[in-house]
């Protein structure tokens, strides 16, 4: 067999492997940015929105118990790590992204789940093993695959949204009805100067 510098297969092998070691080695990642977002047109064509962050960029997790090639249900992660008994699959992609019904097999489990994208990085990248940690941890390089508080927040932010819409839509109503007074009471001086 071909050493890993000239076969595809081993450095994707090389890379998956090096990051998996190191995460395991220095028990913790740091996480992406991850925020939502709602919108709706008002009565008059006005955009409203709600949002919020859930995760801030560049969050460091060191995890109390890490493991490596996890067995979860009916699916294997790369990574499994859980910081106050919170778990968090970590996926590796250097040629294959995690399709989507593994995303849909890490949803029904609810459990957060990220995947580091290294399919830029080649075998150079494994000669200097701190740079190649920060390319690991470069959050631009990492994408949340769930989140379990995604589907409340959203739910959240979707009632706050339409409070938002109700409350323009009754000063809309507040400021017709004005309009409308004035309007009669001007009419009202009109017909009375006649």
């Amino acid at each position: 067999h071909k050493n890993f510098k000239e076969c595809p297969g081993g450095v994707e092998s090389a890379i998956h492997l090096a990051a998996k070691q190191e995460i395991m080695k220095r028990k913790g990642i740091v996480l992406p940015k991850l925020n939502t977002s709602m919108s709706a047109l008002d009565s008059r064509g006005i955009k409203h929105e709600v949002n919020e962050i859930i995760v801030p960029e560049g969050l460091p997790v060191f995890f109390d118990e890490i493991q490596e090639e996890k067995i979860i249900g009916n699916i294997k992660a790369d990574i499994f790590g859980i910081k106050r008994n919170k778990p968090l699959i970590i996926e590796i992609f250097y040629r294959h992204t995690v399709d989507e019904e593994k995303i849909q097999k890490i949803k029904r489990l609810n459990i957060s789940a990220i995947e580091i994208d290294l399919s830029s990085l080649g075998t150079a990248d494994l000669k200097d093993m701190e740079s190649f940690w920060f390319h690991v941890i470069d959050p631009s390089s990492i994408r949340w695959l769930h989140h379990v508080k995604i589907d409340k927040i959203n739910s959240e932010l979707e009632r706050e949204l339409n409070v938002k819409l109700q409350e323009r839509e009754s000063k809309y109503r507040s400021e017709d009805i004005k309009i409308k007074k004035r309007q009669e009471r001007e009419e009202n001086e009109f017909i009375c100067s006649l």
